[in-house]
């Protein structure tokens, strides 16, 4: 199998290049096209699209590589694209839907065959205006899925990794209020990364991160109403061996069955208690009550990090999405 995936593969980490590396560990040749405003005026051609050599055209947008004024070239694009024959794929951890950014789906991005994303609870509002969209949980590529090495300069008792210094979505207030309250209630055992004027914390650093600490506060962009959704920071923390103090959310969260599209390679959630230790947003007393469980002894902690690494390796590598997303397309085209 080869496809054509177009994105923005400059940075070492991102979703880009985990995805691509992962098709390639399951046998798929990938042709990576580096997204620009004017990649899409010889894409087709460029990819051999037209000459049927490619399985699927898949696409991951970073939004300033593909501005408003390169629409039009876009959409006939991926007009030619599918007159070949050839099916074009979206896939993204964002979310959209609830958003200040929710007009963006009516961009190019989400006009291809099968939108791909990490919220699934704007299944609905997207297909109501004609969106073919699936939820596909985040993942971790499996290569970065293992235990790091302690290091004094990331020791501390708890941590939270992520923005926490302003910037994040203002419609999700909860992560000023959470940082706040881990601040003042936590102080004395929380470091908080990335630290001010740094870059955020990847790879292998962020494995010896979450091995130096006890406990990892999370959070996601849960906007209500709000299921079927988190962030990648629950596969990135608990495929690396974190305990992660994370919200629950409905449907996805308490070791549910999930499959791309509703039939074909069946994965399982994360289930609370058992691969996390979850808690209410806004309830910062259910948090605190988290915090003092993962910090009372490290037999839980051994527990739920070796339940979580397990769960994560089997199902929630990019691996096992580069296969759900084969096994999806390939059902569909039969």
């Amino acid at each position: 199998m080869r496809i054509v995936y177009v994105g923005n593969f400059r940075p070492a980490n991102s979703t880009e290049n985990h995805y691509a590396q992962a098709f390639e560990n399951i046998g798929v040749d990938v042709e990576r096209v580096q997204e620009s405003p004017h990649v899409w005026d010889t894409l087709p051609e460029a990819a051999t699209i037209e000459a049927n050599e490619c399985s699927f055209m898949l696409w991951t947008h970073t939004h300033d590589l593909t501005p408003p004024s390169a629409h039009d070239n876009v959409w006939h694009a991926l007009r030619r694209i599918k007159a070949a024959g050839v099916p074009t794929v979206s896939v993204h951890l964002d979310r959209w839907v609830g958003l200040k950014r929710e007009p963006q789906i009516f961009e190019p991005f989400f006009g291809t065959d099968y939108v791909l994303t990490a919220d699934g609870g704007a299944t609905s509002v997207m297909e109501a205006i004609g969106i073919n969209h699936h939820w596909l949980p985040p993942a971790v590529i499996a290569s970065q899925a293992k235990r790091g090495t302690p290091r004094p300069e990331f020791r501390s008792p708890l941590a939270f990794v992520g923005s926490w210094q302003g910037g994040y979505h203002q419609e999700w207030d909860h992560r000023e209020k959470l940082v706040r309250h881990l601040d003042r209630k936590w102080g004395d055992k929380i470091q908080f990364w990335p630290k001010r004027g740094q870059d955020a914390v990847r790879g292998q650093d962020l494995a010896d991160l979450y091995a130096s600490v006890d406990a990892v506060v999370g959070d996601s962009c849960l906007v209500p109403p709000t299921r079927l959704y988190y962030s990648d920071r629950m596969p990135e923390t608990i495929g690396r061996g974190g305990l992660l103090i994370h919200p629950y959310v409905e449907g996805c969260t308490n070791g549910e069955t999930f499959t791309l599209g509703g039939d074909g390679l069946s994965g399982t959630c994360y289930e609370a208690g058992e691969d996390f230790l979850p808690y209410t947003p806004y309830d910062f007393a259910s948090l605190d009550a988290a915090i003092e469980l993962a910090l009372s002894s490290a037999g839980p902690r051994e527990f739920i990090t070796t339940n979580g690494m397990r769960k994560t390796m089997e199902f929630h590598t990019y691996e096992f999405r580069a296969s759900q997303i084969v096994d999806f397309i390939t059902g569909v085209l039969l």
